[in-house]
């Protein structure tokens, strides 16, 4: 595992520790920009998958879809 892995792996794991889920956003050359949840099944409750055409709005639809059911 590279370093850059670990680190993300760690940064998941707090974030999962610290709200109870997190949202990641993924972009790369030649893909559609998309984020998903991870952290919400150990809730009771389905992740979520987003894909999007601009990257830095997907995270923000996943996350206002799970802070929506949340109230």
């Amino acid at each position: 595992m590279s370093l850059a892995e670990s680190n993300l792996l760690h940064d998941v794991a707090a974030g999962i520790q610290l709200h109870g889920w997190i949202v990641h956003a993924v972009e790369g050359e030649g893909i559609t920009p998309y984020a998903y949840t991870v952290g919400l099944i150990s809730q009771g409750r389905p992740e979520l998958l987003v894909a999007a055409a601009v990257y830095d709005r997907e995270h923000v639809v996943v996350a206002e879809l799970v802070w929506t059911r949340e109230k």
